[in-house]
């Protein structure tokens, strides 16, 4: 995520991104200001992506981490 757009691992881009939740203010100057990776919890749609919960925020040298196979 560079503050413009959000890359999925599968490398689909979001330039619409909407956080359910308040973000504190260091959190959203982050995101704008450098590569990060970030895991959350929310939805994508054609439109853009949703996140209802932010589970973590690094640098953005981070591996994908792969979908599970649900039985």
């Amino acid at each position: 995520m560079d503050g413009e757009t959000l890359e999925t691992c599968n490398g689909i881009e979001f330039s619409d991104i909407k956080f359910e939740e308040s973000l504190p203010n260091f959190v959203v100057k982050r995101l704008a200001e450098v590569e990060s990776y970030v895991a959350f919890l929310g939805s994508t749609r054609l439109t853009g992506a949703r996140v209802e919960q932010l589970l973590m925020l690094a640098e953005g040298s981070k591996d994908c981490i792969p979908k599970p196979e649900l039985i």
